[in-house]
């Protein structure tokens, strides 16, 4: 499932641009599957005709007018996201077209200009480019407006979107943190990542079905330490570590929780989903057949973040705790993944040490990864042992070009 193939979410914003006076209203817009686009925008009663402009985050990004054509009670695909009312249904202006994919909608009718692949919304006296910008977290994406070159300018609004399945992080912490001001320091390197992430994430496809193609060697880290999808025909694996591939994803595509699933999409379906795909990690990587049973026990201790938001907290916990569970069950179905899963976790949480400026902890983090990683090369599983050389040559938590992907539920 692509994310140009989710419900079309355009996120509530009310924006001061630092540069200009500038404020801008904005909703969701949620394209349902009956093919009905609803808005969702709070403050004052709209009035049947009003004119949104939404741009859409897919490579090129299009600019689209709409038009509000009634009110309505309610929306079953506004629920499902969490996204409170009032409710519009939207129409395209005369001459334009709706989104057909995830946008960012603002009240109104900016000029709209042409930045390379992107679209631009001016805005304000004098007038301020609006810039939007997506990128994933583990589990959802970071959707955000700037006033000016994405990372590089101020982030004058932000939005997450939650998708209900594992994707591959990419963000950066201006995508999220407070401030959301890139710093000058690292100006140049956010300007790449800025580039390389818009192009991906925008125009990423779906998930390959197996079979499809081949993947580029790295991409068994994060299977293995995310639980993202890769096909099964890994051609660029030894045949052996393809067959064990082929096995791993035959248990996580198999497995199904005991665990009790929220009745209503709430916070607590977040954290449900996190809880299931934590264990799903674990139970793929073992036929044994207690590691169910073991898997839910490890996660009800851990009690995983359902979001890291960059920090270095929620990775740090992980690791320690991988590393305790592996010390007390050092012969347990999994004994061979956990130093793998600990090593990725330290360098995750060294990261966000950096970014937190504590450079005496990312110095131990980088220190206890470096010590877990070796643990890891010498493990009895194969694919463990791959994952780690891998991981020991990326040295970083995330991969520069993720993939989409997900176990089914």
């Amino acid at each position: 499932m692509s994310v140009r193939h989710c419900a079309l979410s355009v996120m509530v914003l009310t924006l001061v641009s630092a540069q200009a006076a500038v404020s801008v209203r904005g909703g969701v817009v949620v394209v349902a599957s009956s093919g009905q686009v609803v808005l969702a925008m709070d403050g004052s009663p709209l009035a049947v005709g009003t004119t949104l402009t939404a741009v859409t985050i897919d490579t090129p990004q299009q600019a689209h007018r709409v038009v509000v054509a009634s009110r309505v009670p309610g929306s079953e695909a506004m629920r499902r996201f969490g996204t409170p009312g009032p409710y519009y249904v939207v129409t395209p202006e005369s001459g334009s077209s709706a989104p057909s994919g995830l946008a960012i909608a603002v009240l109104g009718r900016p000029e709209i200009v042409r930045v390379g692949t992107a679209a631009g919304l001016q805005v304000g006296t004098p007038p301020v480019t609006m810039r939007v910008r997506s990128c994933t977290s583990s589990e959802g994406l970071h959707l955000t407006l700037w006033d000016g070159e994405p990372l590089e300018s101020n982030r004058v609004w932000h939005a997450y979107h939650y998708l209900g399945y594992d994707v591959t992080p990419n963000c950066l912490p201006a995508d999220y943190r407070d401030g959301g001001t890139a710093p000058a320091a690292a100006a140049g390197r956010l300007a790449l990542a800025a580039a390389s992430t818009m192009n991906r994430m925008a125009s990423s496809p779906a998930p390959v079905a197996p079979g499809q193609r081949g993947v580029p060697r790295g991409a068994l880290v994060d299977l293995l330490v995310w639980g993202t999808y890769v096909p099964r025909t890994t051609g660029s694996y030894p045949a052996e570590v393809q067959r064990e591939i082929e096995r791993l994803v035959e248990r996580a595509e198999a497995y199904r929780s005991d665990r009790p699933k929220p009745a209503r999409p709430s916070e607590m379906s977040m954290v449900y989903q996190a809880q299931v795909r934590y264990e799903r990690r674990l139970v793929a990587l073992t036929d044994d057949r207690v590691a169910p049973a073991l898997a839910a026990a490890y996660v009800d201790s851990l009690r995983p973040c359902y979001e890291w938001e960059g920090g270095s907290d929620c990775p740090e916990r992980e690791a320690r705790f991988a590393e305790a569970y592996q010390a007390a069950h050092p012969d347990g179905p999994f004994g061979q993944y956990l130093p793998l899963l600990a090593a990725h976790r330290w360098v995750c949480a060294a990261e966000g040490f950096d970014y937190e400026q504590n450079p005496e902890a990312a110095t131990r983090a980088r220190r206890s990864f470096e010590r877990m990683i070796a643990s890891a090369r010498e493990s009895r599983n194969g694919l463990v042992r791959t994952a780690a050389a891998e991981l020991a040559a990326r040295g970083r938590c995330h991969a520069r070009d993720g993939t989409l992907g997900r176990w089914g539920d």
